[in-house]
């Protein structure tokens, strides 16, 4: 599919098997069972300190239209929230542009940040189960409609204000993690 930026099937490392070469740096995850019992094919994360970084940052302000998809399976839902993807700065304000997360309420939330005082959020109600996968995906499109999916069936869905900001030259992408800090909702549990 030439529209796909990224895919991570986390065969034994964390490259990115399109041509686009966005591969991941790990940082802590550790390799581990996926969903079907197969070794070496997901990352485990401590939700302390652990994240994957985007080599190359994907930008997705670049994109007008976006989808992110991910299988998870979080140990614990005793922490406010799971990054599962984060497009952030590494400083202060703006935090992110985009994230992915489950929350401590058994939610999905997909954050879009245009500025410091400008997020639009999609927070659906209760989708989620400690200690089982889940295929969690969202969706937007260029009128600004965000979507949510919980193994493949719409769970909510919201209109944005369309609108973006240009980030900052610092911006990176990563995987268990908003940004590298030890307060961005490091993930607990997998990835696959």
């Amino acid at each position: 599919d030439p529209t796909l930026i990224a895919y991570y099937p986390f065969s034994g490392n964390a490259e990115d098997s399109t041509a686009n070469s966005n591969h991941g740096i790990v940082n802590g995850a550790l390799l581990t069972t996926d969903r079907f019992g197969n070794t070496n094919s997901a990352y485990a994360f401590d939700g302390v300190d652990d994240y994957i970084e985007l080599t190359n940052g994907i930008d997705f302000d670049n994109y007008s239209e976006q989808t992110l998809a991910a299988w998870v399976q979080i140990d614990t839902f005793e922490v406010y929230r799971h990054s599962i993807i984060g497009y952030s700065a590494s400083g202060t304000y703006p935090f992110g542009q985009y994230f992915l997360f489950l929350n401590d309420d058994y939610s999905v939330e997909y954050d879009v940040r245009y500025s410091a005082n400008n997020s639009q959020k999609l927070i659906t109600g209760p989708n989620v189960i400690a200690n089982d996968w889940v295929h969690v995906a969202t969706t937007k499109d260029v009128t600004g409609m965000m979507r949510a999916f919980v193994n493949g069936v719409q769970v909510d869905s919201f209109q944005a204000t369309p609108g973006f900001n240009t980030p900052a030259s610092n911006f990176k992408s990563f995987i268990g993690a908003y940004k590298s800090s030890l307060t961005s909702a490091h993930l607990q549990g997998k990835i696959d």
